[in-house]
């Protein structure tokens, strides 16, 4: 889904950079099979590919990239922190719940101990 946003993001910004003016092609692909208007290639264009890239396109791709994998990782940090939060807090509400049974065993042994009197 990252690549989808990121190809939608940079098709969108070459549309208004077809409006407002093209900055510098980078580089142009030649030949009908890589056209980004005819098949096959074409269903890779929502993924962002196209036979020639201007400038712009190429700055969009790498910032939206970046900024979706900085929000990637972002969010498995959280994730993780909240997952070792609640296994810490299972594990002190299981280790809390061991010490009263073991308690609640001390005293069944010494209700069990024959009395002895003196």
């Amino acid at each position: 889904t990252m690549f989808l946003a990121v190809g939608l993001f940079v098709g969108g910004c070459h549309e208004f950079e077809e409006v407002w003016g093209e900055t510098k092609k980078v580089y142009i692909i030649e030949g009908k099979f890589w056209s980004h208007k005819s098949l096959p290639m074409v269903l890779l264009k929502p993924f962002g590919y196209s036979s020639s890239r201007t400038v712009l396109q190429m700055c969009c791709f790498w910032f939206f990239l970046s900024f979706s994998l900085l929000l990637h990782f972002l969010k498995y940090r959280g994730t993780k922190q909240v997952i070792e939060y609640e296994a810490a807090k299972a594990e002190f509400s299981a280790g809390k719940k061991l010490e009263e049974g073991d308690s609640a065993e001390d005293d069944e042994d010494v209700e069990d101990s024959p009395e002895v009197e003196c």
